[in-house]
């Protein structure tokens, strides 16, 4: 039990959060198991000491026993210790696994913005490619010219009237990536 409390022992470091979600939920459920494990242990050894300090009811043999009832109790409080500890870790995974899911929910939302500002860039100029593509407007005499005297200043417009992120979003945004 020890050996596997070691191995749960978590740190909220980006190593651990990159492992993936895979791994803390299968660490997750070995948690849970090792948690029931620890109950059903302890039944049997109660269980076991009771046998034996029933069996050595006559004086002369519960010094004989005594021993080994001993050796029992201090391995059902070592079981009753490192059970505590385990069930401790469950809430600590569980908010390993929420972190590494909010970071990844940021990351994918970081993303988006930047598929948005592409776009704030494409759809302005596709806006106007599609209406100098009419037959009625004439645009064939100025050509590529009016083209970018349009185009240039509406991809402006757009760009600075989309909202933007105050410093302090900027900065976590940062951080993140």
């Amino acid at each position: 039990m020890s050996n596997s409390i070691k191995e749960y022992e978590y740190s909220t470091e980006a190593s651990v959060l990159k492992d993936g979600l895979d791994k803390l939920d299968s660490d997750l459920r070995s948690l849970e198991v090792w948690g029931r494990r620890c109950i059903q242990t302890m039944h049997k050894l109660r269980a076991v000491i009771k046998f034996i300090e029933h069996r050595a009811s006559d004086t002369s043999e519960l010094a004989l026993y005594s021993l080994i009832i001993e050796d029992y109790e201090y391995i059902l409080e070592m079981v009753d210790t490192y059970g505590r500890r385990l069930e401790a870790m469950v809430p600590v995974l569980a908010s390993v696994i929420q972190i590494s899911d909010t970071q990844r929910s940021l990351q994918k939302a970081a993303n988006v913005t930047r598929l948005t500002d592409l776009a704030l860039l494409f759809v302005p100029i596709s806006f106007v490619t599609g209406l100098f593509s009419m037959n009625d407007v004439g645009v064939s005499r100025h050509g590529l010219a009016l083209f970018f005297a349009v185009a240039i200043p509406l991809c402006v417009i757009v760009f600075f009237c989309r909202p933007f992120d105050t410093p302090e979003a900027e900065t976590e945004r940062s951080k993140l990536t």
